[in-house]
């Protein structure tokens, strides 16, 4: 089954769905959470399914950095965005190229979680 988490922008933390259960995440770890009505489904973020370098889970809205070798120019750091969009999950990096994300998971070696889009507002939403 998927894992979800929402942003609960009154506790600033994250609720998360996995397996049919409901988590806060930040506050004291996973322990269970009451409410289904507490999670936004609207705005839910889904788990890429992918860890990064660091064991950390990667989602939807979280910012990460990574490096790919490419052709013509090399190795080239990016910096960019997790994101939804027509069925696929997709990165947006800082200077505007977009990535399929199973492409930056296969090419590049590692890839780290840096932030994410509700905790670092100067991230596009």
């Amino acid at each position: 089954m998927a894992k979800f988490r929402y942003w609960n922008s009154a506790l600033l933390e994250f609720i998360m769905f996995d397996n049919g259960f409901y988590s806060y995440t930040k506050s004291s770890g996973f322990d269970m959470a009451e409410p289904e009505a507490e999670f936004n489904w609207e705005k839910a973020e889904q788990s890429t399914g992918k860890e990064d370098v660091n064991g950390k889970e990667a989602f939807v809205g979280d910012e990460i950095s990574f490096s790919i070798e490419e052709y013509y120019n090399g190795v080239t750091d990016y910096i960019g965005t997790i994101y939804y969009e027509n069925g696929c999950m997709l990165i947006k990096t800082t200077s505007g190229d977009v990535f399929y994300f199973f492409e930056v998971f296969t090419n590049a070696e590692e890839f780290e979680i840096i932030g994410n889009i509700h905790e670092n507002k100067e991230i596009e939403n």
